[in-house]
Order: C-alpha cells, then sequence, then structure tokens
C-alpha cells in the first residue's frame, strides 16, 4: 500500500513514466540487484534508505542540541541489544523518538516505515553497518556546524542517484547561490513580520536561506532566541508533494534552526507540509454551513474530505484529526468522537451541530481506511493537505518549482491540470498548440499567486525561460489571475548560458512579479553569459558567480497584446525589429510527421524486376525500433527526404534517405486502394500494423476519423510544391534554404519530402522561392525571429509575426532578391561561408529587404 501511495505521489511530483524503466535497470545493475519488471521498487528502496538516514541524523542533531552534546542518539542505537534493534527503529518511525526530543511532525505523511514490516537477520545487520558508519561523523560538528549536514544529505542523494535518472525524474538542486539571487532580488531580507513560503520547497533550500537571514535580522533588532524562533516558525513555510523532500526540507529546517530549538518551551511543529500546491482545498457552501472540500487521491480511490470552515479558520484542524486517529484507534463511535472534538473548540450544542455531518463523515471514512490498515497515515495526510488553506498570506513567495510537462503526469491528474489551466485561462488561443507543452511550474506560479501572495507583494521563481517565448505559454503571458487581478513583471533573468543546475540544458531564467499592478512593457530582461567555458560549479557564492559571468541589460515587448511571445533585444534593435512586425503574405507549414520513422525512413539499394526498388528501412532510427527488413517495394510512394541537418544558410544536400508518403491529402489512401494500386507497400506496413495504430499523431489526429492505419500527419499538397523555402525547427541561428527536386539513381527527377523537423513555404515559381529565401537570410529578419523565438521551436510562427510582402515578378526589388539567393545557392561551400561573413553583404542583403517591406508599406 504505502509503495503504492509514494508512486503515485512521486510520479506527480516527477513525472515519472514506464519509459525510465530502462534507466532504473541500469543504474540497480550498479548493485548487483535485477529489479526485474518493476523497477520502481529499487527507487523506492533507495529513497527508503535515504529516508531513514535523515531520520538517524535528524535525531543524533536533536539529541544534541537538546541535551548539550552529552548524549548521542546514533552511539545509544550502536549498543542496543539484537532483540531490542527491531522496537528502537519502531520508535523511530513511529515518531516517538522526536516527539520526546519536542518535535511533533517530522514524520507526518511518511512513507518510509515499511521495512520494518520485512525484518530479518540481514537487515538488522545492515541497520547496525549504517549507525556504526555514523559513529565516525564528529559529534561537535553537527552542533557547531549543521550547515555540513546539510550538504551531506545534498551530495549523498546525489552519490546514490545517477545525476542523468535524477534529470530525467526533474529532480534538481537549487545551487545556494541561485537562491541567494532570488532572495535578494524579491527584497527579502529577514524582518520580522516579513513572511517567506515555497511552495515547491524540495529539500529546503530556499528556507534554509530564509532562515539564516531571519536569524540574523531578528539579532539586529535586538530580539531573544524565544521570539526569533517565534517568528521563524510562523513566518517561514514550505509545501511540497514529494515524501522525500518533506521529510529532508523539514530536517534541514531543524538544523538551521539549531540551538534556538532550546530557546522554545513546548513542542514545535516544522512547518513543512507534504500537499499539493496546485490543487488546494477551495471553500464551499453546502446546507450544513460552509466548508473547506478536498479530495485526497489514494491508490484505492479518491478520498473526498470536507471540514468545517471554523476549523480550518480557527487553525484547529491539527487537533482535530489528531482526536480522529486517537478516536478510530480506541473504537469510538462517531458521536463519542464529535463531542471530544466540541469540548476541544469549546462549542455548545447548536455550534456543535454546525460541524457534526462534515465531522462525521471524515470520522467515517478514517474508520473504513482503518480497516485497511490505513489509517494512521491518512488522518496526517489529510492534515497536511488542508495547510495550503490554513497559512495564510505572505510578502514574499519564492522557489524553485518542478518543471514537469503535464502529458507525462498520472491521467487522472492530468485532467484536473486540464480544468486548472481552463479557470486560469493558461491554454494558448491556437488550436493546435493551445493544449501542449504547458509545465507544471506555469500551473504553480499562479495559484501561488492567486492562493497565498498579498496584494502589492512579490514572487520570484525559477522557471524555465520558454514561458517566455513559446506559443504554447500565451495564457501564462497575460499576467492576470481568474478574478482579473494584474500581475506586473518586474524583471527576468535568463540564465539559459549558465546552465546552473549540473550543466543541464534546461533553459533557466528567473521571473520576479508583483500582485495588483498591470505588467508595463518593455520590461526588464537581463541576459547572463559565462565569462568563460568553464561550467559554474553549484558550491560557488553569488559573489563569485557574478564575478564570472557578465549580464546584459536587455528589454523584452510581446510580438502581440496580450500573450504574445517576447521580444526580447537592446532598446535601440527593438524598435528597428517592431518596424518589421506583421503578417507575412505567406503561410508555413512543417514537414511530415510520420511518429515512426524506423517504418517510414528507407534506403534504397537498388533497381528490382517489375519496376519495384530493393530497400532496406532504418530500424534503429529514434527513440522507437522496429523490426528490420529488407525486400521489394513499389517506387510510386517513395521520395527523397530532406531533414533538418541537411540544409544551411542558401544551400542544402540531399544524404540518400527516402520517405514513404501514402497519401496526397491530410488522410492516408483508403486501404483498398493501396491494396489494389501497391500491394506490397500495404503488406509492409501491415507488419507494423500495432505500431503505426499506437502512434499519438494517429490517435490524436486519425483515430476518429478512421483513417488509414498508416495515415501521416502534416501532408497536404503543400508538400509535393516543387519549391519549399525550408529552415530548422532546431537552430542556434536562423538560417532558410531553397529546396527543390532531387534527381535520383532509379525514379529520375523527384520532388523533396521534408521531414517533421523542417518548416517551409511552399512555392510554385523558382525565383519567388529564391526571393523569399533572401529575405529569411537577411541579418534584419534573422535579427527578429531571434529576438522572440526559442532556438528549439521556430516554427510556422515565422511568417505569423515578420512582415514579409508577396513575390511581384514585376518589382526590380524582388527580382534582385531573387537573383542573389540563386546565386548563393550556385557557390562552392566555403565560398558561400566567406560571403555570408562580408559584413558588406549583409549590409547591402538588409538594405534591400528593407526597401522591399517599405515599399509594401507605402
Amino acid at each position: 500500500m504505502l509503495f503504492r501511495e509514494w508512486q503515485r505521489l512521486f510520479s506527480q511530483v516527477s513525472g515519472y513514466e514506464a519509459n525510465q524503466l530502462s534507466a532504473l535497470n541500469r543504474w540497480a545493475s550498479q548493485y548487483d540487484i535485477t529489479p526485474g519488471d518493476d523497477p520502481a521498487r529499487f527507487l523506492f528502496a533507495v529513497h527508503t534508505y535515504y529516508a531513514l538516514l535523515i531520520k538517524l541524523l535528524t535525531a543524533e542533531v536533536l539529541s544534541l542540541l537538546r541535551d548539550g552534546a552529552i548524549r548521542s542518539y546514533v552511539a545509544y542505537l550502536a549498543l542496543v541489544p539484537e532483540s531490542e534493534l527491531r522496537g528502537e527503529f519502531q520508535e523511530l518511525e513511529s515518531g516517538g523518538v522526536f516527539r520526546a526530543l519536542q518535535i511533533e511532525n517530522l514524520l507526518e505523511g511518511d512513507f518510509f516505515a515499511w521495512y520494518l514490516e520485512q525484518w530479518n537477520p540481514q537487515l538488522d545487520q545492515a541497520l547496525r553497518i549504517l549507525v556504526s558508519n555514523l559513529q565516525r561523523y564528529e559529534p561537535a560538528t553537527i552542533v557547531l556546524e549543521p550547515e555540513r549536514v546539510r550538504d551531506l544529505l545534498k551530495y549523498l542523494y546525489q552519490y546514490l542517484v545517477p545525476k542523468t535518472l535524477r534529470h530525467d525524474l526533474g529532480e534538481y538542486y537549487t545551487p545556494d547561490w541561485l537562491a541567494e539571487f532570488v532572495l535578494d532580488r524579491v527584497g527579502y531580507k529577514g524582518i520580522p513580520g516579513q513572511r517567506l513560503l515555497d511552495p515547491g520547497c524540495g529539500s529546503g533550500t530556499f528556507l534554509v536561506l530564509a532562515i539564516q537571514r531571519a536569524k540574523e535580522a531578528c539579532s539586529q533588532a535586538g530580539l531573544s532566541p524565544a521570539e526569533t524562533v517565534e517568528i521563524i516558525l510562523r513566518d517561514i513555510v514550505g509545501f511540497d508533494l514529494n515524501p522525500l523532500a518533506v521529510i529532508a526540507a523539514r530536517a534541514n529546517y531543524i538544523m538551521a534552526l539549531g540551538e534556538l530549538l532550546n530557546a522554545r518551551a513546548g513542542s514545535i511543529e516544522i512547518p513543512i507540509y507534504l500537499c499539493d500546491s496546485i490543487f488546494t482545498p477551495r471553500p464551499r457552501e453546502r446546507l450544513y454551513g460552509q466548508v473547506y472540500e478536498y479530495t485526497v487521491q489514494t491508490g484505492m480511490g479518491d478520498l473526498s474530505v470536507e471540514i468545517p470552515a471554523s476549523i480550518v479558520e480557527a487553525g484547529q484542524l491539527g487537533p482535530v484529526m489528531t482526536i480522529i486517529e486517537e478516536a478510530v484507534a480506541h473504537r469510538y463511535n462517531a458521536d463519542e468522537c464529535l463531542e471530544r472534538i466540541s469540548r476541544l473548540l469549546g462549542l455548545d450544542e447548536a455550534h456543535s451541530e454546525e460541524i457534526a455531518w462534515p465531522i462525521q463523515q471524515t470520522f467515517a471514512h478514517i474508520q473504513e481506511l482503518e480497516q485497511k490498515g490505513w489509517d494512521r497515515i491518512w488522518c496526517r495526510v489529510i492534515k497536511n493537505s488542508y495547510a495550503p488553506a490554513t497559512v495564510g498570506k505572505f510578502d514574499f513567495v519564492v522557489g524553485n518549482p518542478s518543471w514537469v510537462r503535464w502529458t507525462r503526469l498520472p491521467s487522472g491528474y492530468v485532467k484536473e491540470v486540464k480544468n486548472f489551466c481552463q479557470e486560469y485561462g493558461l491554454f494558448s488561443s491556437d488550436r493546435w498548440v493551445g493544449g501542449i507543452e504547458n509545465d507544471t511550474s506555469m500551473l504553480l506560479t499562479y495559484s501561488a499567486l492567486n492562493n497565498w501572495v498579498r496584494e502589492g507583494h512579490r514572487l520570484g521563481f525559477v522557471i524555465t525561460q520558454t514561458v517566455f517565448k513559446s506559443e504554447s505559454a500565451e495564457g501564462f503571458r497575460r499576467f492576470c489571475l481568474p478574478d482579473g487581478t494584474p500581475l506586473r513583471v518586474l524583471e527576468v533573468h535568463d540564465m539559459v548560458d549558465l546552465r546552473p543546475f549540473e550543466g543541464a540544458y534546461n533553459r533557466t531564467a528567473v521571473l520576479f512579479l508583483e500582485k495588483g499592478h498591470p505588467t508595463a512593457y518593455p520590461v526588464k530582461y537581463v541576459r547572463w553569459r559565462k565569462k568563460t567555458r568553464r561550467g559554474i560549479d553549484p558550491s560557488l557564492s553569488l559573489a563569485q558567480v557574478l564575478n564570472i559571468t557578465e549580464r546584459e541589460e536587455l528589454v523584452a515587448e510581446p510580438v502581440y497584446r496580450p500573450g504574445g511571445p517576447w521580444l526580447t533585444a537592446s532598446p535601440q534593435a527593438l524598435e528597428s525589429i517592431k518596424t518589421i512586425l506583421g503578417r507575412a503574405e505567406y503561410q508555413a507549414r512543417k514537414g511530415v510527421t510520420t511518429d515512426l520513422n524506423g517504418v517510414y525512413w528507407l534506403e534504397v539499394i537498388g533497381p528490382a524486376s517489375g519496376g519495384l526498388l530493393h530497400v532496406r528501412n532504418r530500424h534503429d532510427i529514434g527513440r522507437k525500433k522496429v523490426r528490420p527488413f529488407e525486400g521489394h517495394l513499389e517506387a510510386d510512394l517513395l521520395y527523397p527526404l530532406v531533414r533538418g541537418r541537411d540544409i544551411g544558410p542558401f544551400s542544402w544536400m540531399w544524404q540518400g534517405l527516402y520517405v514513404l508518403v501514402p497519401q496526397k491529402e491530410m488522410r492516408g489512401f483508403d486501404e483498398a486502394i493501396l491494396k489494389r494500386e501497391c500491394p506490397r507497400t500495404y503488406a509492409y506496413f501491415d507488419r507494423y500494423r500495432d505500431s503505426l495504430l499506437n502512434r499519438s499523431s494517429y490517435r490524436r489526429y486519425h483515430r476518429a476519423a478512421r483513417a488509414a492505419f498508416y495515415s501521416l500527419w502534416n501532408v497536404g499538397p503543400y508538400t509535393f510544391a516543387p519549391y519549399k523555402v525550408a529552415w530548422r525547427e532546431v537552430q542556434h541561428r536562423f538560417e532558410a534554404a531553397v529546396i527543390g527536386s532531387v534527381n535520383t539513381p532509379w525514379q529520375g527527377r523527384r520532388v523533396a519530402v521534408l521531414d517533421h523537423k523542417l518548416y517551409f513555404v511552399p512555392c510554385e515559381l523558382e525565383d519567388e522561392a529564391h526571393y523569399l529565401c533572401a529575405v529569411l537570410n537577411s541579418a534584419l529578419v534573422r535579427r527578429a525571429v531571434e529576438a522572440y523565438a526559442v532556438q528549439t521551436q521556430v516554427g510556422v510562427h515565422v511568417m505569423e509575426y515578420v512582415r514579409i510582402p508577396r513575390y511581384d515578378a514585376h518589382e526590380a526589388i524582388h527580382q534582385t532578391l531573387a537573383m542573389i539567393s540563386k546565386d548563393m545557392h550556385a557557390l562552392p561551400t566555403q565560398a558561400r561561408r566567406r560571403r555570408l561573413e562580408d559584413e558588406r553583404f549583409q549590409q547591402e542583403l538588409d538594405k534591400l529587404v528593407k526597401r522591399a517591406m517599405e515599399h509594401a508599406g507605402g
């Protein structure tokens, strides 16, 4: 049960899915473990080990702090007789050890105590070895330098779990320097009364650094240790949905408090909660009064919970859930449980009746779960799940929320995500891109601003830079909450070049927003660059990082309002770019999408009898491998294939690959037609029928229409145009080329078909294609495209945002531009490269393009 629940929660925060099983298997093999068909259990075991280590280290820190460095918990465990060790670990896992040390909630919602039910001599021995190794750690270091323990926990997990797998699962430790930068720019100084929340706190980096600032500010204000610890516990709060992260964050929070713990009389609840920061409890009006409603998803079905608003808003949910937990455990009935809760809250009979129905229903749910052995964990899960409704508002919300594509989340969760996006207006208005590629960081940004940021106060998030450029993030860039509250972008820091997360290429940026004021464009946009090619060591201080980087101050403004992709450039360049913005008199298209290249991409070995061709499929290309094939197919549906790697500025080269295109329009030819006209091709496709039916593009665009199972996407008359002006979807520098037909060895001259990594404008006339190519290769247009586009998403929008006039054969400037492109295509490679590097050539091309646009505009 605990494994299933951990797996469900972990998949919501990491995007964990079946296609990562091979990486998990390879990792397990390094430990001589064969996890079989369920390597997720191996990851769960590693998380359990790491969680246990956190618990032991935290117990050690607390025992030394509380007892004045006299009593070591680890030393005590090492001396426990064999017959008593299991009992000691049961006490640890139940939270008894921590409650005795006056920490109430270190293990609330903990999923990692399952090993107690699997106890055996081998486990006993392994735990003794672990305890023995921990004894080697110098106790004085733990007390005097608690940050060393935080570093130990961070680096241990990095050693345990390979970097590639951590990155696949979306697990990135925020470097301290980056968190310090966010806290600086958002304006958090730790002044008493300033409240701070990290709603996706991970292991607690932002919280620990905030505690350090608060301790210093309280000291400067002359506050006592007792006052300081109360302020910190009230004002510095964290949420996370990853059970392991919550344990680590609570442990790091405790270590950051250090000796302040001894200044607090009574027990302490660490304000870090295992909860969802996107979907939070909501107030609802019922016949029996106002409640907060929340659905807790479990492996056994959804658990719908309603808690009276009076309990939630009074901050009494924790004690109430404790009473319900104890009442179920000691076999109370619902009325007896309600009576205890009424006494706790000081309610008379009339007010007791007001809370009766929701409390009795919650009691019944927990009672039912008790019969399955789930009760003790779920009372605490419910308490944590309601934290977002009880913590109040904050002056600062900061963090590095997970960047998981929501299409990789569990199906039930995705449904909720779609509803959230619709409510918050986060979908793009474009019918094809509007519902794709959003990630959870965008959702969490809006949830945090709506639920926890005070009016007039600030949010600072480390976020993916694509939210400022991609078309699918149009809704995000509207910067407005559902109730109409505006959001002001204060500044954005583009750190793509720095790669601050262990060198991972995830396009990092930092966004600063203020709630309650509209965004005024242009906004400040700062691009960071490294001074050398060396990576940024995550252990560097902020001052050191500032010293080895340089920052270019740019401005940003949307291509259109509201929500258009941002143009980012210097103020002077931005004004120049804006003069050519508009819609081109052309429509761009995308190359053919097969979604199974191994089937559709072929090599032609030579001719065969009967007008057939001897072919071999490229079965090993792409992520999805297919069965190899070599045989004879009809030539009718084979076309030369041009890929992204095959083109450059004013140049392209066919590499000998072919693609099967079994259609002329949107859908594939009817099966009856293909059987009759190309029986061998039909039989070839039939070999891969199941795989072809399972392609994402087929399921999304063709299945409902019952199109032929081999149908491709992005095919139409434009696919077979005699000339195509093409550019790569992924490129560091925007470049275009004119692609015509290919003189093939066995089919004669044949029109080239472009792969889906190429976008293009189809043309019937060669001169028109070359005119358009010259325009696109000008520095004027390139600067505009590169100012708003993500380097990995240079798509059809080139024709939607740049005002390119249609070719006119009677215009001398158009003819001149066409001739320039023809000449450039005809040059040898080295001569073309020298010409492109000649500033005079670029200046002359820009002048001609500018004149063509001005002439059309006039």
